[in-house]
This record gives structure tokens, C-alpha cells and sequence, in this order.
């Protein structure tokens, strides 16, 4: 079975070689609520071929999605990371109150609660 991520939060920033717009994605991981990072920068190609842009212009982006690439990298607040050449596949859109819900349910599940 393929890894399944809810995202969780979009955050717009300025790149500071050149100074485009760059967002910060968040994710977790489904199965163990593993805290996963994401930059998408909007001037490498992959923000449009990735369909990237299509994420971030929705006005309803969250969701639970596939077909992410996991690294072995981590970033400077020690989250793993994912690719942003993966190519990021929506399988149920959720709300942000949703998000909530799922990771109660999911915090249950694994007797983290």
C-alpha cells in the first residue's frame, strides 16, 4: 500500500537567493502522523510540472494525497522532507476543521491519546 499524506498547512515566504515566492507545505503521514516538510519554490520548473501551482491556487488545497517522494534529508527543524518533484495526487479533499478530526481519530488508533 502506497504512504498516504494529510496536509496540513500552507505557508508563503520569500526565497532569499531570488527572492521569488516559496511556500513551506506540511504534511503527515497517515499511517504514523510522522511530521513531514515540503518547499516548493515558485521559480524551479517543478512547481508547474509537479502541478504545485495547482495546490497552492486552490482555495481548498488540504487534503489527504499520494505519489509523494519521502527523502532521508531533514530540515533545519529536524522534520523529515519531501521532494518537490514528486508529483502529488489528491485523494480526499478535507476542510481545516477536518484535519483536526482525522488526527484525533488517527492519535486514537495508535494509542497516543
Amino acid at each position: 500500500m502506497a504512504r498516504e499524506f494529510l496536509l496540513t498547512n500552507i505557508e508563503r515566504k520569500q526565497g532569499r537567493l531570488n527572492h521569488e515566492d516559496i511556500y513551506d507545505l506540511t504534511f503527515l503521514d497517515v499511517e504514523d502522523l510522522t511530521i513531514y516538510a515540503c518547499v516548493v519554490d515558485t521559480s524551479y520548473r517543478n512547481y508547474t510540472r509537479s502541478g504545485w501551482d495547482r495546490i497552492i491556487a486552490d482555495p481548498t488545497p488540504y487534503g489527504i494525497y499520494a505519489q509523494l517522494i519521502r527523502t532521508q534529508r531533514r530540515n533545519r527543524d529536524g522534520f523529515q522532507v519531501i521532494s518537490a518533484d514528486s508529483y502529488p495526487c489528491l485523494l480526499t479533499p478535507v476542510t481545516e476543521r477536518e484535519i483536526y478530526q482525522i488526527i484525533d481519530i488517527r492519535k486514537a488508533q495508535l494509542g497516543l491519546v
